[in-house]
């Protein structure tokens, strides 16, 4: 009966080892295939930079070529929010600053945002703060959209 048992026992034996051998063959396999995966992954993430840095080029191109006119008011304002370190402002802040009303300092981001410039507006605590949207700003840094540099500073 041991015999019986033993040999039962190294069929098994051998069973499971056929059994590991290909279960390890296939979690290679799965690794290999997770490997080009990860590449692939890579490559495609590469290629979406390169899309979007051709999408704002030639989204810039356009409104480079129909750049819109601003005001001197509106040129110290969009000045004021590109050039700002800390990316917001409360309104009462940039009226301050540019030395206006916030009656008049909400007409003039009622015209930027009129010529397209993407302006973001939230109000907290009744508090209204403004700020660049990030996105044109990065642009703007890129391309000069809206041709800043060739912007008169006259914010105090």
């Amino acid at each position: 009966m041991n015999s019986a048992i033993k040999d039962a026992f190294t069929r098994i034996k051998e069973e499971m080892d056929g059994h590991r051998e290909s279960i390890n063959g296939n979690s290679h396999e799965l690794n290999n295939m997770h490997d080009y995966l990860c590449e692939i992954d890579e490559k495609i993430e590469k290629l979406r930079c390169r899309i979007d840095e051709i999408q704002m080029a030639l989204e810039s191109n356009n409104i480079m070529q129909t750049r819109p006119k601003f005001n001197n008011r509106e040129k110290d304002l969009l000045l004021l929010l590109y050039t700002n370190e800390e990316k917001h402002f409360k309104l009462g802040q940039l009226a301050n600053r540019l030395s206006t009303t916030v009656s008049a300092l909400r007409t003039y981001v009622k015209n930027i945002k009129e010529k397209g410039i993407p302006l973001v507006e939230e109000i907290h605590d009744d508090t209204t703060y403004l700020w660049l949207d990030p996105d044109f700003r990065e642009r703007q840094a890129k391309f000069n959209i809206l041709g800043l540099s060739e912007m008169a500073v006259t914010v105090n």
